[in-house]
């Protein structure tokens, strides 16, 4: 019996995940499978890789062969769907995962997100939960002053301009799914925007192939080579950012937008909250975890050496950012605080160990590691002088960027 038709029998709604193998849309399953009201089908782009066998088996759900970049199987997938989650997407942040093609992963995203849009409206699903990104809000001239609420969206042309390529792919997925439902009556359109997602992953069977980016970047990279980059990229918890999506079908009322957009970027410094800094201090202290491990606690890198040691980043990318923005229907969302971040570092490396990916990498010989010494001590000088230039010149108004 289908997804649909237990659905119909017992009374329940029937949610279709779009990208359940990932990290966050294997999270949005596994709450609305725990919330109870839900049956839930899933789709992936290959359901022969373990973790797609995985979520079949253990979680017992639906499961469809569907790819982005065509619409074959999309229509069966969302057949008698009352509510779909497009969490699919390619995420590429560093230059390394976008490749020379840019213009393949701007376009991927954006008719993608089309894609899945008409086949749900097609088979008469009534409210669409769309992942949008931080990088849909951020993407533009002044972006660190600019208080951010609903209506703001990503400059394009500045994003590629900026080499920017992931936020410009988000922001055209967000405005041309929006602009798809405003012709569709009845039919909701709920937009979250989530910051940088990190987190423990419910599936057991992912490879390291399967983390994402911004696990790569932020933690698995800088802890096998010692050096932890302090840098304010925004981030929240997949569970956090799961349960935005999945309680977002519980608070409709009469004066609801049909079409909104819920900013859900985490942890800020614009708010007197905890930072990522905070968390990475936190975790260069955590002895104990490197000491069981045979392994000194990774050094914290200095914010304008952070940036370049990451690497692959714009240089427009990773900046300290003053601004704000209205995170009032996120945090109504949410009912309870967010998981601290020092949790959600914890748990994630515990379950990168599990994995057994997070061994520190052998160090090469005396002169391989004289050599790395002399780079890195070059680049740190490099990077705290172009500090001490902005604090000399920032109190005459010569230059400098607000910090």
């Amino acid at each position: 019996m289908f997804a649909s038709e237990r659905a119909k029998k017992h009374g329940l709604t029937h949610a279709v995940v779009a990208g359940a193998t990932g990290h966050l849309g294997a999270h949005i399953m596994q709450q609305l499978l725990e919330d109870g009201r839900y049956v839930v089908t899933c789709t992936t782009r290959d359901a022969s890789r373990p973790k797609a066998k995985e979520l079949h088996e253990r979680f017992d759900v639906d499961m469809f062969e569907c790819d982005m970049e065509n619409d074959d199987g999309w229509m069966d997938a969302m057949a008698g769907a009352d509510v779909v989650f497009i969490v699919a997407a390619r995420i590429a942040i560093a230059k390394a995962s976008y490749g020379d093609n840019p213009a393949d992963l701007v376009r991927e995203n954006s008719e993608g997100a089309v894609t899945m849009a008409k086949a749900a409206i097609a088979q008469g699903a009534r409210h669409i939960v769309l992942t949008g990104s931080a990088g849909a809000v951020f993407g533009r001239e002044n972006s660190k002053e600019i208080y951010a609420d609903a209506s703001v969206y990503s400059n394009v042309e500045y994003c590629i301009k900026r080499k920017q390529f992931y936020n410009a792919s988000k922001t055209i997925a967000a405005q041309r799914v929006a602009d798809l439902v405003r012709t569709h009556e009845g039919v909701r359109l709920t937009v979250i925007t989530p910051a940088m997602c990190i987190g423990p992953s419910v599936l057991r069977s992912i490879t390291e192939r399967d983390i994402p980016e911004s696990i790569t970047m932020f933690l698995m990279k800088p802890f096998r080579q010692g050096y932890v980059a302090d840098l304010d990229f925004y981030f929240i918890d997949y569970r956090d950012a799961a349960r935005a999506h999945v309680q977002a079908l519980n608070h409709i009322g009469d004066d609801t937008p049909r079409i909104r957009r819920i900013m859900a970027l985490g942890w800020n410094p614009t708010h007197g909250l905890q930072t990522q800094e905070t968390a990475m201090k936190y975790l260069t202290d955590k002895t104990d975890y490197f000491a069981n491990r045979g392994l000194d606690a990774p050094h914290l890198l200095p914010h304008a050496l952070g940036q370049q040691y990451i690497g692959g980043l714009s240089r427009h990318q990773g900046k300290r950012f003053v601004g704000g923005y209205d995170d009032a229907a996120f945090r109504q969302l949410l009912g309870r605080p967010m998981i601290p971040l020092e949790q959600t570092f914890a748990d994630t490396l515990e379950r990168l160990d599990e994995m057994g990916v997070m061994a520190r990498r052998k160090p090469g010989g005396p002169l391989t590691r004289l050599a790395a010494k002399l780079k890195l001590e070059f680049l740190a000088g490099r990077a705290w002088f172009a500090v001490w230039v902005q604090s000399a010149l920032r109190p005459c108004g010569c230059g400098g960027s607000a910090q």
